[in-house]
């Protein structure tokens, strides 16, 4: 993905969490990704996470903009622990 596609995609998304509703705003800066998943669990390829995210128990994604998905950090790091993977 060029530079300028990144920042039109995280421009697209921070306009997309801000300008919901009050009492589902979320701080941009609460979001991660797939990148950043991968290395608080420490797996080193995306089908791991693909898997992960057909259980019930992966959290939901919170923001799908242009086919980039993003999750609230604390849920992640909550099934992070409740699975006994590394953070």
């Amino acid at each position: 993905m060029s530079r300028s596609s990144r920042k039109s995609a995280r421009t697209a998304i921070i306009r997309a969490v801000t300008s919901w509703p009050k009492r589902e705003q979320v701080d941009p800066a609460d979001l991660i990704g797939a990148g950043e998943i991968l290395k608080l669990v420490g797996w080193k390829t995306r089908k791991s996470l693909l898997d992960a995210q057909k259980t019930r128990d992966f959290p939901p994604p919170v923001v799908v903009v242009r086919g980039a998905r993003l999750w609230h950090r604390e849920d992640v790091e909550r099934w992070i622990e409740h699975q006994g993977h590394r953070t």
